[in-house]
C-alpha cells in the first residue's frame, strides 16, 4: 500500500520534536503536524468524508492547509485545490462541476471569503480557516470535535486511487482538473526531493501557492524531515526578513519573486550566509533576470525545474553545475535551458506529422513517466495509446541532451 499521509507518519517517527512547518509566529512539530492531522481525519471520517469522497480547499499557505492534505489522504478522500486568486463566479463553477461534499474555505479571503459563503451556506458544510464567518464552524472547533475520538482511522489504500486534483488552464483559458494518484505524487516527491538535494537539515523556504503544482517543492522537504518556512503574500523585506530570520538554507524562488526582489535593491543590506541553494520553477526565467539574481547571490547553487501540472509536474531539471555554462558565441549556454529529464522521465521532439525531430530542430515535446496525471476530470487528455503526453510547448534538444524551449505550439 502507497498512501501518501505515509510520508508524514515517517517523518515524524524520525523527527517528531524537530519544527516542521514555520507559517509567521507559528511553529508545529512533525509530533503535533500529525497527531492534529489524524485528529482532522477522524472527523473527516465521522462526517462521512472517506475513500471516494471529495472535500474542497480555497486558501493561501498555511499550516491548516497542509493538515487538510494530509487528512484527506489519510481517509482515502480526493482533495480539490481551489486557485484564491480565480472570481467567485469562477470558484463557484468549480465547485459546482467537481461536487464536493465539504469545504474548507480562508476566512481571511477579504470579500472573496463573505461571497462565497453567501452563495455555499446551506449547501455545502463549511470549515472557516482562520478568521471565522456565520454559517462556517471555525477551523480550531471543527478540530477540537475530533479530539474525542480515541481511535484514528485506518489509512486507507492510496495506490492509483486519485489523491489530489489540481486545475490548470493552460492557453484555452477554461480550468480543467488535473488527478493524480497517491503513487505518482509519492514518487514525483521522492524523486525530486533527490535531485534537488533536500535532506532533514533542510530549512526551505516557500512562496509558491499550495493550491498550484509547484507545492512538491513544500512536500518534498516534509517527505525528509526538513523544516518547512510558508511564505504567502511576497513583499520583498518580509521575504529576506524571514530567510535571516529562520536561517533558511534553500529557498524557492519563482522568476516572479526573483524580479520583486531584485527591484527592491534590498538584497546587500541582508545576511543571507545561511543560504546554499536557491531553486526556480513557475515560468521561464529570462537570461537577464537569471544572470542578475546570480550575482546578487553568489556562490549558490541553482537548480531550475521545468514540467507541467498534468506531470506533478517536474519533467526536466537543471542541475546546479549546469547554470556555471553561459554558452559560446556559436552556442547557447546550459544555464538557458530547460535542462534534462529527470529519473523515470521520457522526452522526446516531435514534428507536426508526428516525426522525431533532428537535434536542434524544433518541435512539440512530448513526455511520459509514472507521475503523469490519471487524466483530467471529465475532458478527454492528450495522452497517445503507447502513454506519451503531447505538452503542446514547444522546443528542441542539443548534442547533450539539454531541452531548450521554443515557445507554445498554438501561438
Amino acid at each position: 500500500m502507497m498512501n501518501f499521509f505515509q510520508l508524514l507518519e515517517h517523518s515524524a517517527a524520525q523527527f517528531p520534536h524537530k519544527t516542521a512547518v514555520v507559517c509567521g509566529s507559528r511553529r508545529i512539530d512533525y509530533c503535533r503536524l500529525l497527531e492534529e492531522s489524524i485528529r482532522l481525519a477522524a472527523i473527516l471520517r465521522d462526517h462521512g468524508v472517506t475513500c471516494g469522497s471529495k472535500a474542497a480547499i480555497v486558501s493561501q499557505n498555511c499550516i491548516e492547509y497542509l493538515m487538510v492534505s494530509f487528512a484527506c489522504a489519510k481517509v482515502g478522500c480526493l482533495c480539490i485545490h481551489l486557485n484564491i486568486r480565480a472570481s467567485v463566479e469562477e470558484i463557484s463553477g468549480l465547485l459546482e462541476a467537481s461536487g464536493p461534499q465539504l469545504l474548507f474555505l480562508s476566512g481571511d479571503l477579504e470579500e472573496k471569503s463573505g461571497q462565497l459563503l453567501e452563495l455555499w451556506r446551506g449547501r455545502l458544510p463549511i470549515v472557516a480557516i482562520g478568521t471565522p464567518h456565520p454559517g462556517a464552524v471555525p477551523f480550531d472547533a471543527y478540530l477540537e470535535e475530533g479530539g474525542r475520538h480515541r481511535d484514528a482511522p485506518p489509512t486507507a489504500q492510496g495506490d492509483e486511487h486519485p489523491l489530489l486534483e489540481y486545475f490548470t488552464s493552460g492557453t484555452t483559458g477554461r480550468p480543467k482538473g488535473v488527478l493524480h494518484s497517491h503513487r505518482a505524487v509519492i514518487l514525483h516527491t521522492l524523486i525530486n526531493a533527490l535531485e534537488g538535494g533536500y535532506g532533514p537539515d533542510t530549512i526551505y523556504q516557500f512562496s509558491s501557492p499550495l493550491f498550484h503544482a509547484a507545492a512538491t517543492g513544500a512536500y518534498n522537504t516534509l517527505a525528509v524531515g526538513g523544516t518547512l518556512v510558508l511564505v504567502d503574500k511576497v513583499e520583498a523585506n518580509r521575504f529576506l526578513e524571514t530567510m535571516v530570520r529562520e536561517r533558511v538554507n534553500f529557498a524557492g524562488i519563482s522568476p516572479s519573486v526573483m524580479r520583486k526582489l531584485i527591484n527592491s535593491g534590498r538584497i546587500p543590506e541582508y545576511d543571507l550566509s545561511d543560504l546554499k541553494r536557491v531553486s526556480y520553477a513557475g515560468s521561464a526565467a529570462e537570461p537577464v533576470l537569471l544572470d542578475r539574481i546570480m550575482e546578487l547571490l553568489p556562490g549558490r547553487d541553482f537548480v531550475q525545474y521545468y514540467g507541467m501540472t498534468e506531470m506533478a509536474p517536474v519533467v526536466c531539471v537543471l542541475r546546479p553545475e549546469d547554470h556555471l555554462d553561459r554558452g559560446t558565441a556559436d552556442r547557447p549556454g546550459h544555464r538557458y535551458s530547460a535542462g534534462r529529464p529527470t529519473i523515470l522521465v521520457e522526452l522526446k521532439i516531435l514534428s507536426a506529422l508526428g516525426a522525431p525531430c533532428a537535434l536542434g530542430e524544433v518541435g512539440e515535446v512530448v513526455v511520459r513517466g509514472p507521475c503523469m496525471m490519471l487524466g483530467y476530470d471529465g475532458v478527454p487528455a492528450p495522452i497517445s495509446r503507447t502513454g506519451w503526453y503531447h505538452t503542446g510547448d514547444l522546443g528542441w534538444l542539443d548534442q547533450d541532451g539539454f531541452l531548450f524551449l521554443a515557445g507554445r505550439k498554438d501561438d
